[in-house]
């Protein structure tokens, strides 16, 4: 079932909601949306264990658009789902919505958790300051891995 939130600068953004649990919202790449792309399936796999929140980003979809494209607008309309949502969320960002999604995290925005699958490239993330660390991978070696510092 489609359903409507505004964002801060009230462009409409459309989403659907499915399942059960605690908010997980898909932030889908650059050229996907909910008719377009993986997040259906995912959202499908997922609903069993979360209230999954699949949204067709700005000028995608059946999501309106604002008169200037920014980073911190898209960030504005995460904050607007998990707003709706009425506790924290996290994400699941794919592509180019990975990097969104580690970008909310360095934002402050009410997340419980962060996965980005796929970001396009190191170079997009450099920005973010991210405290690094060590992970024990399923062969036993040591993995540098990132990880955001609210």
């Amino acid at each position: 079932m489609q359903d409507i939130v505004r964002s801060s600068d009230e462009v409409p953004i459309a989403f659907e909601r499915s399942g059960g649990g605690p908010p997980l919202i898909i932030v889908d790449g650059a050229i996907a949306y909910r008719e377009v792309g993986p997040s259906g399936k995912l959202a499908r796999e997922l609903s069993h264990r979360f209230t999954v929140y699949r949204y067709d980003r700005r000028g995608r979809g059946q999501s309106g658009d604002g008169s200037n494209y920014s980073i911190q607008r898209e960030i504005d309309d995460i904050e607007a789902l998990i707003e709706h949502a009425g506790e924290p969320a996290s994400l699941l960002g794919l592509s180019s919505g990975a990097v969104l999604a580690l970008d909310a995290a360095n934002r402050g925005l009410a997340l419980t958790k962060v996965v980005a699958y796929e970001p396009p490239s190191l170079s997009m993330t450099a920005a973010l300051p991210l405290r690094r660390t060590t992970a024990n991978n399923s062969s036993g070696c040591s993995t540098p891995i990132g990880r955001v510092t609210p």
